[in-house]
Parts: structure tokens; sequence; C-alpha cells
């Protein structure tokens, strides 16, 4: 299960999970649903399964821009933007938890 935070620490006021995932390790708060925003959308990690979202089938070049990458889906066949960013995270993470 890459999901489940292996310690969490402050059990009753503000409980935090470690991210092992991210470099370097860092604690994550888990009341706020932070945790899961970082696992999910930073990592691409699904909460239900515990393991990673399924990746793009085809990668290309956006038409128009070549700077950016899409990736294909393999559950609506549709061509997703592969950006990323500190504060959404990865467009395909967002795309692949619908």
């Amino acid at each position: 299960d890459l999901y489940t935070p292996r310690w969490v620490r402050g059990h009753r006021n503000k409980p935090e999970g470690w991210c092992g995932i991210c470099k370097p390790g860092r604690w994550v708060v888990l009341k706020n649903s932070a945790f899961w925003y970082d696992t999910c959308f930073t990592h691409g990690m699904s909460a239900a399964t515990g393991g990673p979202f399924q990746g793009p089938h085809k990668i290309r070049r956006m038409d128009g821009n070549p700077d950016i990458w899409e990736g294909l889906c393999g559950t609506c066949s549709e061509w997703v933007a592969l950006v990323s960013s500190k504060k959404k995270g990865t467009t395909w993470f967002r795309h692949a938890y619908k």
C-alpha cells in the first residue's frame, strides 16, 4: 500500500502522516486532506487501491505548442496535458483520479 502513511504523529490535536515519496520526506497534515492531495495529485497514488494511477497509453507533443506534452487516457480516450505545478500537482493525476 503506497498511499497509507508509514508513520503518524500527533494523534490528538494535529495528526500528521509521513510522506516518504516527497524528496526530502516530510510530515503532512492528515486532518484537512493535505496528505490525500499530496499523495493523489503530486505522486499519483490512489487512496482507493493504495497503488499508482494508470499512466498514459501514448504520449505526444501538443499541437500548436511543442513545449507541452499530452498523454492519451486509456479510459476515456482523451488527450490530457502533462503539466505540473507545485500548488495543483500534475494534471494527469487529477484526470486519472476522475
